[in-house]
């Protein structure tokens, strides 16, 4: 898969045997305070602290030949976004039922991140992946951040981060944020998946 900065290739960990999801950064990085290698960092760290089954694991963060990358979990499955797409062409009117027990189980996840104090900021159907046994996993958070550090500096630099369709106006307008914010996001996420389009 390929994301805006990064590349994610499926590997075999050498160590433990396993399959793993390697997310590198596609250049690479000219210094320690290169933007994507924070994000890259603040997405090990914000997951390192996460426990739960639908939240996507990160084994090992590290650099090679200055390429940063993230060993993860490998998440079988498609994202939500692609199912969705899929939906559309075919003309499919989803399963109400389904979409909202998908809905719950990842409402359950986010919610553990938040009682850890993660605020993911960019939940959207193309960073949920969805298993062949319906179960979701939430993916990326690149751009998360830590409940206690969201406060007066990101109010003051108006720093904009995220998904424009996804964003609570809040966090487009560059605001402080709390979790109310992925909460805004899944509700837009839901809408689509009920509606098959965007509310916005």
């Amino acid at each position: 898969g390929r994301g805006g900065q990064a590349t994610v290739y499926l590997a075999d960990d050498a160590r433990d045997g396993r399959r793993v999801a390697l997310k590198a950064l596609d250049v690479p990085f000219r210094s320690q305070d290169d933007p994507r290698l924070r994000r890259l960092r603040r997405e090990a760290a914000a997951t390192a602290r996460l426990d739960h089954p639908g939240v996507c694991a990160v084994y090992d963060a590290g650099e090679a030949d200055g390429v940063a990358y993230l060993a993860m979990r490998f998440v079988e499955g498609e994202t939500l976004a692609r199912k969705l797409d899929l939906r559309r062409v075919e003309g499919r009117a989803p399963d109400v039922a389904s979409v909202v027990r998908l809905f719950e189980l990842t409402a359950r996840a986010v919610h553990a991140a938040h009682e850890a104090g993660v605020v993911h900021r960019d939940l959207k159907p193309a960073n949920l992946m969805v298993t062949p046994e319906g179960a979701p996993v939430v993916l990326d958070f690149g751009l998360a951040h830590d409940e206690a550090d969201l406060g007066p500096g990101l109010t003051s630099t108006g720093a904009v981060f995220g998904t424009p369709a996804y964003m609570s106006p809040e966090q487009a307008e560059g605001r402080a944020l709390d979790r109310r914010t992925d909460v805004w996001a899944l509700g837009v996420s839901l809408y689509e998946a009920l509606t098959l389009r965007r509310p916005f």
